[in-house]
C-alpha cells in the first residue's frame, strides 16, 4: 500500500492535512481512510489489455503491484500509478455526487505475466512540473510521461518478476538522477528477453547527465523522501551540516504532504516518488581546468603533467570526468579521469604523462577537462586552456 493526503474538505479530491491510505489487493484498488480504515471510495478493478487499451473487465482483472502516489499532470493533486500484469495504469480520484470514484488517468501497455505485482516508481526527469512514471515489466524499463503516459524512455531488461520495482537516485553523485533496476534471467528464452541484457542490479543514466538532480537515497520498498535522510535538504536539518545525516531516519518526520523540496512547486504529499536533491532541480556542474603543472623528476625517461579540475558549477561533476593533455587544435594524446565526486566548489589534481614516443621534444598542448564533452554544464566552452609548451629540461634531457 501507500499513504498520502488524497481527500480534501467535504470530501472532495485535495488535501485536508490528514491520510489515506491506498491498497491493492484481489485485483482491485482500495482507498482507506487512514484513521478508521473505512473504505472512502468503491473498489476500482484494475485494468487488462483488451489488445487495443486497457479497460477493466471482471473476467480477467490484474492483480496488482504496489502503488505508487504522486502529482503526474502537474496540478498539486496526487494519482496513484498501479502496474497490473498487462497494463501500467495512472487514476485520478473525482467526486462523482455522493460519492468518489476512480476515473482513468490514461492506461499503457505492460507485459508482467510472471507475477503481476512489480512496483513502480515516479520522479520528474525534465524537472517540468510533473511526475515520470518508472516501470520495469518482463522484458522492458519504461519511463512513461507522467501527464498522458507516453512513451518516454525504454531500455532492454529481463526478469521473471516477483515484487521489485526501479529505484531512482542519484547513485553517482553527479547531480543527476539514475535509474537502479534488478535483473534475471528467470524463463529468459520464454519471455523473449533481450540476449544482451545481464543479470544483477544495473545502473542507467542519461548520456549527458541531464536529467534533473535527484536526492541520493531510496531506503525501502515503500519510500517516502522526508522519513529518511540524505544530508543535502531540509530533512533532518536539525542535524547540522550534513554528509553524516546520510541515511538516518527522521525521529520527528513530517508529514509527505508537509515537506517541500527545493524546486517543487507542491509539496511532496507522494510515495514511491523521489524528489529533487539539495542542489535545486536543473542545477549543473561546470569542470574547469584552474592549473596545469609539469612535473620533470622523473625526466628524460617521462614528463609528467599535474592537472588541476575543478568544479564551478551548481552540483555534483561525476567521477569518471575525462581529463586530457590535446593538439590546439585536437584530438587528445593522453587522456585520465577523476576519480570521486567534485561538489561545487571543490578541486581534484590528477596526474598523465606524457607517452614515450613524445619524449625529449618540444611540444604545444592544452589541457581539457570533460574532454570527450559527455557531461552537461553551465559553459560548455571552458573547458580547455590555452595551449602551452611542455618539454623536459634540457639539462635533464641529455
Amino acid at each position: 500500500g501507500a499513504v498520502a493526503d488524497l481527500v480534501g474538505v467535504a470530501g472532495n479530491p485535495g488535501r485536508d492535512g490528514l491520510p489515506e491510505v491506498v491498497v491493492t489487493r484481489f485485483g482491485s484498488l482500495e482507498l482507506l481512510d487512514g484513521r478508521t480504515g473505512a473504505p472512502l471510495a468503491a473498489p476500482y478493478l484494475l485494468p487488462t489489455w483488451d489488445g487495443s487499451v486497457c479497460w477493466s473487465h471482471p473476467s480477467k482483472p490484474g492483480v496488482g503491484g504496489a502503488p505508487a502516489v504522486g502529482d503526474v499532470d502537474g496540478d498539486g493533486i496526487p494519482e496513484v500509478v498501479v502496474a497490473s500484469g498487462e497494463c501500467l495504469t495512472a487514476l485520478q480520484l473525482e467526486r462523482n455526487g455522493d460519492y468518489l470514484t476512480w476515473r482513468m488517468l490514461w492506461g499503457a501497455r505492460a507485459v508482467d505475466e510472471s507475477s503481476s505485482v512489480t512496483g513502480v516508481a515516479l520522479f520528474d526527469f525534465d524537472a517540468n512540473g510533473w511526475l515520470d512514471v518508472v516501470h520495469a515489466d518482463e522484458t522492458v524499463l519504461h519511463v512513461n510521461e507522467g501527464s498522458h503516459g507516453a512513451p518516454k524512455y525504454e531500455a532492454p531488461h529481463c526478469s521473471g518478476t516477483v515484487y521489485e520495482e526501479p529505484v531512482v537516485a542519484d547513485v553517482d553523485g553527479d547531480g543527476s538522477a539514475n535509474i537502479v533496476v534488478a535483473r534475471n534471467l528467470v524463463g529468459q528464452r520464454e519471455l523473449g528477453c533481450d540476449p544482451s541484457v545481464k543479470p544483477g542490479i544495473s545502473v542507467l543514466r542519461e548520456r549527458k547527465s541531464r536529467w534533473a538532480n535527484a536526492r541520493a537515497i531510496w531506503n525501502q520498498h515503500a519510500y517516502i523522501a522526508p522519513y529518511v535522510c540524505d544530508g543535502m535538504d531540509a530533512v533532518c536539518a536539525e542535524l547540522g551540516p550534513i554528509w553524516g545525516a546520510y541515511g538516518r531516519v527522521t525521529m520527528d518526520p513530517l508529514p509527505p504532504w508537509g515537506f517541500k523540496a527545493p524546486g517543487d512547486k507542491y509539496p511532496y504529499n507522494a510515495a514511491r516518488a523521489n524528489t529533487f536533491g539539495g542542489y535545486g532541480p536543473l542545477g549543473v556542474a561546470d569542470a574547469i581546468v584552474t592549473h596545469v603543472l609539469p612535473d620533470t623528476s622523473e625526466c628524460p625517461k617521462a614528463l609528467k603533467v599535474k592537472v588541476r579540475v575543478a568544479n564551478v558549477g551548481e552540483a555534483p561533476l561525476r567521477p569518471g570526468t575525462p581529463v586530457s593533455l590535446a593538439w590546439p587544435h585536437g584530438s587528445p594524446i593522453v587522456t585520465t579521469s577523476t576519480t570521486r565526486p567534485l561538489r561545487p566548489g571543490e578541486a581534484e589534481l590528477v596526474t598523465l604523462t606524457i607517452p614515450p614516443t613524445m619524449q625529449g621534444r618540444l611540444w604545444k598542448l592544452k589541457a581539457v577537462a570533460d574532454s570527450d564533452d559527455s557531461t552537461s554544464e553551465c559553459d560548455e566552452e571552458n573547458n580547455a586552456t590555452e595551449p602551452i609548451i611542455l618539454a623536459c629540461p634540457l639539462s635533464r634531457a641529455r
